[in-house]
């Protein structure tokens, strides 16, 4: 009976041991800067890319519950961290019918592929801290970049005529290195809270919406909705004080995009 319990006991305790260490394995980043991915994200996006330096686990913006529920590093495509002049391997793009044979990645949802640029020679140890928070920099270099999914239609220049200057002043245009902002309609001084239209060297693009929030500390965001790749949204990060390198940031986006994207799929 005893030797039975002890048989028992020592199950239990690896039973446990193992699925700690399969716990932990699930909270490890998958990848290694040098690994070559391909990544099924939509038919008309498949990255083939060697995978870049990673980013560090932040803390900051996850509770306890968080944690343990949201993340999930297995199920994020973060390709790493590169200068804006990078260039990446280029890999041969593959057949429609080699598409359709491949199964498609599992995604989180908003966050279907992430990457980081530095600017201005400047370098910093990449985390993971939300874009949703203030403080989502870890250098005021750094642009972090979001591509999805998009099918609502239409794209950003049509959107940012139709509706977002009905709230600007269309008589406060600042025009500067092909972005033209507005102030909202009825603010005058320093209140220094911007909407802007940047020009895309892209022909494809129809340009792309930059908001400048009140306070200085706050990154600039930056989208776009546009219908190539059959519609994809992306959304950027930089401090304000590197609003000058939009057109910068924006042509080596798309270069990025097209290089590692191997979709035949037009």
């Amino acid at each position: 009976m005893k030797r039975s319990t002890l048989s028992l006991f020592l199950v239990i305790t690896l039973s446990l041991f193992q699925i700690g260490c399969m716990q932990q394995e699930k909270k490890q980043d998958p990848y290694k800067e040098g690994d070559i991915v391909t990544w099924l994200l939509w038919g008309e996006m498949i990255i083939k890319a060697e995978i870049g330096e990673r980013r560090t686990h932040s803390l900051e913006n996850h509770s306890k519950r968080g944690e343990s529920e949201f993340y999930r590093p297995h199920a994020e495509h973060y390709l790493g961290q590169f200068p804006i002049d990078y260039q990446p391997k280029a890999f041969d793009t593959i057949s429609k019918e080699e598409t359709l044979a491949m199964p498609v990645t599992p995604i989180m949802p908003g966050q279907a592929l992430e990457f980081n640029l530095m600017l201005n020679g400047s370098w910093v140890q990449a985390s993971d801290r939300s874009v949703v928070s203030d403080q989502t920099l870890d250098h005021p270099d750094q642009v972090k970049v979001i591509v999805n999914n998009y099918s609502l239609g239409g794209n950003t220049k049509q959107s940012f005529d139709n509706y977002s200057m009905l709230e600007l002043d269309a008589d406060s245009t600042e025009t500067n290195n092909g972005v033209t902002c507005y102030r909202f309609k009825g603010e005058k001084g320093e209140y220094n809270h911007k909407k802007c239209f940047g020009q895309s060297e892209n022909s494809l693009i129809s340009g792309y919406e930059i908001y400048i929030p009140i306070t200085k500390q706050v990154p600039m965001f930056v989208e776009y909705r546009e219908s190539i790749y059959n519609g994809v949204k992306v959304n950027w990060y930089a401090d304000r004080k590197n609003l000058a390198q939009a057109q910068a940031i924006d042509a080596a986006i798309w270069r990025l995009l097209d290089t590692w994207n191997i979709s035949s799929i037009e």
